[in-house]
């Protein structure tokens, strides 16, 4: 009979302990639950910068999380959008982690902003609490929360600032290159022609002096050879010729000594002047 009844109190024990924890569940259904909160870090970024969501959802009436049983599940969903007609699913996770009397997702991992809704602006990320056994919010009126976040736009790339323009070195200096030598420039060479030598010049001259030395010994052996070179007449034409190779003489002398004062070109063929230097 102890055994017995020893045996029925464990049993009661058990159910009351099961009937216990069944009515907590129900409890936390049937009672409305407060909205759940979303806080993002950091709260603006580049479009391609990464960031962090955090969704919590606070118990029943404030109540503590369960002890003697687990607390309840709840799946969260984060979204992103800028028209909430136009929203993309960024992070969902399901957890019974219970601090503070909150059921806490903890930090998601890295997001980014999804592609082509990354434009620079203000877009809103929101968290919707779900039963995770139902798929039904635990308050249809109070289900969801939201928060902000600015995309901003790129800083445009610096420009670089000109560079002064420089004038070369002189050339010729220590350290510098040689100056280069200049450019000849193209002079027209002309010929110069040389005048004829006037008649009469020296060569005239000395002939006359050879043909007047060689008139009178000529004259005198015909004056001296002739039988009446004692006449009168024979005189004369020697003094007549005498006088005319002295004249003659000294024409040639004169013109010879002028000649040697003033020297007149020659009347050889002239020859072309040397090329001039390059330096005209």
């Amino acid at each position: 009979m102890r055994g017995f009844a020893r045996r029925a109190l464990v049993v009661a024990t058990v159910v009351g302990i099961l009937a216990g924890c069944a009515i907590t569940a129900q409890a936390f259904t049937l009672i409305p639950w407060p909205k759940p909160t979303v806080t993002v870090t950091p709260t603006s970024g580049l479009p391609t910068a990464t960031f962090r969501v955090r969704g919590k959802q606070p118990l029943p009436n404030g109540a503590a999380c369960p002890v003697s049983s687990a607390p309840p599940s709840v799946t969260f969903k984060f979204y992103w959008y800028k028209v909430i007609s136009n929203k993309v699913l960024i992070w969902s996770t399901t957890t019974n982690n219970c601090s503070a009397s909150k059921i806490d997702t903890g930090g998601s991992p890295n997001l980014k902003p999804p592609t082509g809704m990354n434009a620079p602006g203000t877009y809103v990320i929101q968290v919707i609490t779900l039963n995770p056994t139902t798929g039904a919010p635990y308050n249809p009126n109070a289900y969801s929360n939201t928060t902000v976040y600015r995309v901003l736009a790129p800083k445009p790339s610096p420009r670089p600032s000109p560079t002064p323009a420089t004038s070369p070195p002189p050339c010729g200096q220590v350290g510098t290159a040689p100056c280069p030598s200049p450019t000849p420039s193209a002079c027209t060479v002309g010929t110069t022609g040389m005048a004829p030598a006037p008649p009469g010049g020296r060569d005239a001259a000395v002939m006359m002096a050879l043909l007047a030395f060689g008139a009178l010994p000529i004259g005198g052996i015909v004056l001296f050879s002739s039988p009446a070179a004692w006449n009168r007449r024979r005189w004369s034409q020697m003094l007549a010729l005498l006088g005319l190779s002295l004249i003659l003489l000294t024409a040639g002398g004169c013109a010879a000594i002028v000649g040697q004062q003033n020297p007149t070109p020659s009347q050889t063929e002239p020859s072309p002047s040397p090329s001039p230097s390059p330096s005209c």
